[in-house]
């Protein structure tokens, strides 16, 4: 089944893009961004994904998208829910259809494929699966099964909580040794470097495995506002 790509994809980006460089406003062209981004991933799935499936799946925004923080140059990170391998496995060519329909619309996909049960797990090696849990929002598919996945995260997070700092605290030295610890670059990267967009992000995520809710103080908003 071929669907050509979605050409209103690119003009709202334009309008999103004249109005930010009007406004300066870039916590609404943020959010347009993810709204016209929600609007083609749930269809795409609707008309490509789902009929593929049986036994059930949902779509989840993760990551940055799922904050609905979508820089212009960011993946679309999206995790894709199937209650068991099975399904899963018998999806696979709706799966390669879904995607590749998004990358043809424009969008960087990013994606990973999991069941409910890997998504309780401590990921060692793959700190920024749990993390960007921390962030999921159901966009379209099985509330059921997605429910049954909202509700264990909250136990799996407080259960796991010293490993999950300990890996985030392991990824964030990594990255910043990576910038040689220091934001005094001749062009320093806005999201790596520290202090910078990630770095806001590290105190929200560290809040949340704290107490389950990420409340960033008036000054961190407005570092965030200016660095976005």
């Amino acid at each position: 089944m071929t669907i050509a790509a979605n050409q209103p994809s690119k003009d709202s980006a334009s309008r999103i893009r004249r109005q930010f460089l009007a406004s300066g406003d870039a916590l609404t062209a943020l959010a347009e961004r993810s709204a016209e981004v929600d609007r083609l991933v749930m269809d795409a799935a609707q008309r490509l994904l789902f009929p593929g499936v049986t036994g059930g799946a949902a779509v989840l925004a993760v990551g940055g998208y799922g904050r609905r923080q979508l820089f212009p140059y960011s993946d679309i990170d999206v995790l894709l829910l199937f209650p068991s391998e099975r399904p899963l496995v018998a999806a696979k060519e709706a799966i390669s259809a879904f995607l590749q329909h998004l990358w043809d619309a424009g969008l960087r996909m990013s994606h990973s494929v999991r069941t409910p049960d890997e998504c309780v797990e401590v990921h060692d090696s793959n700190t920024e699966l749990n993390i960007s849990l921390l962030d999921q929002r159901f966009l379209t598919g099985d509330r059921t099964l997605y429910a049954g996945l909202a509700d264990r995260l909250p136990r799996f997070i407080h259960a796991n909580r010293d490993a999950l700092v300990r890996n985030l605290a392991q990824l964030t030295r990594d990255r910043h040794t990576k910038y040689a610890g220091t934001f005094y670059h001749l062009e320093p990267n806005v999201k790596d470097t520290p202090g910078g967009l990630r770095d806001y992000q590290l105190v929200c995520w560290l809040g949340q495995l704290r107490d389950g809710a990420a409340d960033p103080t008036a000054e961190l908003r407005e570092a965030y506002h200016f660095l976005a």
